[in-house]
């Protein structure tokens, strides 16, 4: 294949509201720092697989809009790098028309990152219902509002439209075909998702819609996410002297979660061949959207406001008050 292999890291979440430094923001800044990937797409969750979680989300376009709005800083950044370095490039070549090789090899080392808040979940149920809809005996062909309640769309369908559009680019393209068209997608784009701990771990307990086939879907890629500074900050309170029993019971419960962890990450990569990677992030605390709808369904007294803002990013805060979500505040 002449196709140089892009890689993008898909980062799914119900961003109900994405959080800040401490949490969303906080790991996708971990995930240009890994320089591993050209692009990192922000995946909002369109309809939950679970229904008891469905109630819990907010519209989907609010979601959207807030993703755009907490992630701007970084899809400002990694345009403007993309931009200055396609440029330098460009003036590199023309000035290189000898073509030094010490010149194109630095060019093709400097690697950008590009940050893109995605609606492929929505791409992804709607796909589902067209095909289901075009299957259905029913007169009109479609199917009903409470079938498409009841319908569950999972990653493994999401990664599916994915390959399949990456697969219809290299064919419009009229790039040559192989007998093999799964091989060829693999070499023309490399999906990795990432994902917090506690979700890899309900992923390889196989409580997921086709669980496997999301790992074989992307080929063992995986990004796990561990709170690293909670964990140490238990670890320096026992060095000090200061944790109680209940401390020293958490602090053993959380290292018999990451042996596990480790453990599993292991199993997957050995066994199953995958690429799986444990990024460590000290940045994160106990954020959480979770936390954040509490917060602002509480008192509205001046500190929630500051736990609020230190939770959220700020554009996100006057989006909720503007649009008055979650209580408003």
């Amino acid at each position: 294949m002449k196709n140089k292999v892009k890689k993008i890291c898909l980062f799914g979440t119900s961003a109900n509201p994405p959080t800040g430094k401490g949490g969303h923001v906080g790991v996708v800044e971990a995930l240009l720092q890994l320089n591993a990937f050209d692009e990192i797409h922000i995946v909002p969750v369109y309809n939950h697989t679970f229904h008891s979680k469905r109630n819990q989300l907010i519209g989907y376009n609010h979601r959207i809009a807030m993703c755009e709005l907490a992630f701007q800083e970084l899809i400002k950044m990694t345009t403007s790098m993309n931009t200055q370095n396609e440029n330098k490039k460009n003036d590199e070549n023309e000035n290189n028309n000898d073509c030094d090789v010490s010149s194109s090899a630095t060019t093709s080392k400097t690697k950008t990152t590009k940050v893109i808040v995605s609606r492929a979940e929505e791409d992804s149920f709607n796909r589902i219902c067209s095909i289901l809809s075009s299957s259905s005996n029913k007169d009109g062909g479609r199917i009903t509002e409470e079938e498409k309640s009841n319908l569950r769309v999972g990653t493994a369908d999401l990664l599916e439209m994915l390959i399949t559009q990456e697969q219809q680019q290299i064919g419009n393209n009229g790039e040559e075909k192989e007998e093999d068209v799964q091989v060829q997608v693999h070499h023309a784009t490399e999906f990795s998702f990432c994902l917090g701990a506690d979700t890899f771990m309900d992923l390889t307990d196989w409580k997921w819609k086709r669980s496997k086939d999301v790992l074989k879907l992307l080929n063992g890629r995986l990004v796990v996410v561990n709170r690293k500074q909670h964990t140490q900050h238990n670890q320096q309170q026992q060095q000090e002297g200061n944790s109680n029993n209940n401390n020293q019971q958490q602090q053993e419960q959380e290292q018999k979660l990451i042996l596990l962890l480790r453990q599993r990450i292991d199993y997957i990569n050995t066994s199953l061949n995958g690429q799986v990677i444990l990024l460590d992030v000290s940045t994160l605390g106990n954020v959480s959207s979770s936390m954040a709808r509490s917060l602002l369904s509480s008192s509205k007294n001046g500190d929630t406001i500051k736990n609020l803002k230190d939770t959220l990013p700020l554009p996100v805060v006057d989006y909720i008050r503007k649009h008055e979500l979650y209580g408003s505040i």
